[in-house]
């Protein structure tokens, strides 16, 4: 029964994953389009910092709304009949152990990463604008290629054969889907929107990759440390509470986005009022209901992200990501642009594709579940490291060997 509730739940996970990345990119895409009507578009910046603000709160108060259910739950009977005295007796010290879980000190070496990620979401909502929405996530899966070179360089994790193998196959594939893309694409498109999406994504993946294995080496340097102390003292820090330390260490690299592209709009003259005069920059011109759509699920998506790091393996997040893939291609075939999914080079791609990230990620369970001088923690152990983690928790194994 239970086995059943977990695979349950993880495939819930996975099919929101899929539905909030293919939302997203389609959203993106369709808000961030000039029409006719000359209604302004909204900042790419607004929308990373309003995410990141948005995340972060909705995790903080998940924080204290798990210490005020278990304060409550440890009150004697009489008291849980009287709902407002147990909930005075217990706001307290509900309160006190959120903001000791929140305490942004224990996560001041993430800092960095937390920069770099705030790049890489300016950078994909600038490709996802520029580019449609399947063949920006089809580009998307250029990920893969960046992190398993960083994890070679940085880590010195040894790939097999077939996982090099998939990533020049996925390189082709990514290749393959620019061409056919680029040679399809609509009049009404200027020929630099796709070089300057294509450039976005290379870059925006580059970051991803980067900061993923800086934090996974980050982790991995204190993991011994980090994983006694808190089995110790019985730590119970939360998967919101992590995504509230990422979320404090952007806001500042955030609002440093904003007001570089409010130097770069009043430099260029682009914002005008009524009359014809240069107007002041406004960072919330353009937020309407398609923008706070946008920031909503950008903020979804970080909390579904974080929570399929720790409750699914990557083959699964492998399919979800081909199952997003997908359900923008239908979309866009039957509502957006037919001409541009019926392509033969593009679906031969996307395929080409899709085939090599299932198989990057196969091997790299397999590799891991049996590379040498490497021992899963017990049970215990890694319910505590993977709960407690001031970020994603990718690292799964520990080694044993002081080499």
């Amino acid at each position: 029964m239970f086995c059943d509730k977990a695979y349950s739940a993880q495939g819930l996970l996975l099919a929101l994953l899929a539905i909030q990345t293919s939302a997203i990119s389609l959203l993106i895409t369709h808000s961030r389009k000039p029409d006719d009507s000359g209604k302004p578009i909204y900042a790419i910046s607004t929308a990373v910092l309003l995410g990141e603000l948005l995340k972060g709160t909705t995790s903080a108060s998940a924080v204290l709304l798990q210490r005020l259910h278990h304060r409550y739950h440890e009150g004697s009977p009489a008291e849980k009949r009287s709902t407002t005295r147990s909930l005075a007796r217990v706001l307290p010290t509900a309160v006190s152990e959120a903001l000791e879980e929140l305490n942004i000190k224990s996560g001041l070496s993430l800092s960095i990463p937390a920069v770099l990620y705030v790049v890489q979401s300016n950078l994909q909502f600038l490709a996802a604008s520029s580019l449609g929405a399947a063949q920006y996530q089809i580009l998307s899966q250029i990920k893969i290629i960046s992190t398993a070179i960083f994890s070679a360089c940085l880590l010195g994790r040894a790939l097999t054969k077939r996982q090099w193998g998939s990533v020049m196959a996925l390189a082709a594939g990514v290749a393959v889907v620019q061409i056919s893309t680029a040679n399809t694409s609509r009049a009404s498109e200027p020929t630099s929107n796709s070089l300057i999406g294509f450039t976005a994504v290379v870059m925006g993946c580059t970051l991803s990759g980067f900061a993923g294995v800086l934090t996974e080496k980050i982790l991995k340097r204190s993991t011994t440390r980090v994983l006694t102390e808190k089995i110790l003292k019985r730590s119970t820090t939360s998967i919101f509470a992590s995504n509230f330390h990422m979320s404090c260490f952007s806001i500042v690299p955030a609002l440093v986005m904003v007001c570089l592209e409010g130097l770069h709009a009043a430099s260029r003259s682009i914002e005008y009022s009524a009359n014809g005069l240069q107007s002041g920059w406004n960072p919330m011109r353009g937020f309407g209901l398609m923008a706070w759509s946008v920031v909503i699920l950008n903020a979804a998506g970080g909390l579904l992200v974080s929570a399929s790091v720790k409750w699914v393996d990557s083959i699964a997040k492998t399919f979800a990501s081909s199952l997003a893939i997908l359900i923008s291609l239908v979309i866009t075939y039957l509502f957006i642009d037919s001409k541009m999914t019926a392509n033969v080079g593009l679906l031969a791609g996307t395929l080409v594709i899709l085939c090599s990230a299932l198989c990057f990620s196969r091997d790299a369970v397999n590799s891991t579940a049996s590379r040498t001088g490497y021992t899963a923690v017990s049970s215990e152990a890694e319910d505590i490291e993977s709960a407690g983690s001031t970020a994603p928790l990718h690292v799964e194994m520990r080694q044993t060997s002081p080499h």
